[in-house]
């Protein structure tokens, strides 16, 4: 039969307003005397605390967490994993009256806390592990109220990237045209690139990787609008817009993408929308025309 181990736990919370009564769990501390155990786990920066209180000092409260746990972490390392001789580990124990040596541990270890900062008793038991269970607590009692770190959304220079990349493989660079602008009647509209081929092929990445339906549906409107104000602007030369496009990571997503991709098809051409994983036979197709090109 496994050993199993008893310990008991408090709860670091977080009051932004001292006179007021809501309280926010930001940390848990067990304590294990039989597995000379003390440790704090506390939340990071990210959470429900930013959301909540919008006027939080950032630093202080980063500043703040960052004390309590060396604190925690250097009484740990003096008194209770590597106790030296004049240390009896006992004597910072609590007495019977209370019961929960963590509760009684942290009021020793950092006292003189900030009125925002208080230890709140939790509570005691058996586990077979020290480790393991701190973090079930914490996921318990301190995760649940964390939000989720948003997605970091994929750009248009991201979707252009691999395009970029193989072109300058190819060695097809200085026959690319930088940021290209086109007059039209709404006034100069700039492009990601673009190179001649008795017509001008402008191009432009677009990177669908967006926060909702709305969003998606707004971006490909706006540049539908622009590929039709360019097809009818003045000028000598002629000009074919040409899109590459970027799904978005959010499945729930894509049918509003293939939506915009068929939008954006009916009004510049179906061969002139390319989605990105077929970058290789864009460029494929840029390299043919740039070599007819120069055979006139």
């Amino acid at each position: 039969m496994s050993k199993k181990f008893s310990f008991s736990y408090c709860l670091l919370q977080y009051r932004h307003n001292p006179w007021l009564k809501e309280r926010m769990n930001i940390g848990v501390l067990l304590y294990s005397g039989e597995a000379s155990f003390l440790k704090l786990a506390v939340r990071g920066w990210d959470g429900r605390i930013t959301a909540a209180y919008p006027d939080i000092n950032k630093a202080a409260f980063t500043e703040d967490l960052k004390q309590i746990s060396r604190a925690v972490k250097r009484f740990s390392r003096e008194n209770i994993v590597h106790p030296d001789l004049l240390t009896r580990v006992n004597d910072w124990k609590c007495g019977p009256e209370t019961g929960n040596e963590a509760r009684f541990l942290a009021s020793r270890i950092a006292p003189g806390l900030d009125s925002s900062y208080t230890w709140a008793e939790a509570g005691v038991g058996l586990c077979k592990g020290p480790e393991e269970r701190l973090k079930q607590l914490y996921q318990r009692l301190v995760a649940p109220y964390d939000k989720e770190k948003p997605h970091a959304a994929r750009s248009d220079e991201q979707v252009w990237s691999e395009v970029s990349k193989l072109i300058n493989a190819r060695n097809l660079a200085e026959e690319i045209e930088v940021e290209p602008r086109v007059q039209t009647d709404l006034g100069p509209i700039k492009f990601q690139a673009g190179y001649k081929n008795g017509n001008f092929h402008a191009i432009q990445s677009l990177s669908f990787d967006l926060a909702d339906e709305d969003r998606i549906g707004a971006k490909a409107g706006k540049w539908s609008g622009f590929a039709q104000a360019v097809r009818v602007a003045p000028g000598h030369r002629k000009v074919v817009t040409q899109f590459v496009i970027g799904r978005p990571t959010n499945e729930n997503l894509i049918p509003q993408y293939r939506s915009a991709r068929t939008f954006l098809r009916s009004i510049v051409g179906t061969e002139n929308v390319i989605e990105e994983q077929d970058s290789g036979e864009f460029v494929d197709r840029i390299e043919d025309d740039l070599r007819q090109h120069r055979a006139q």
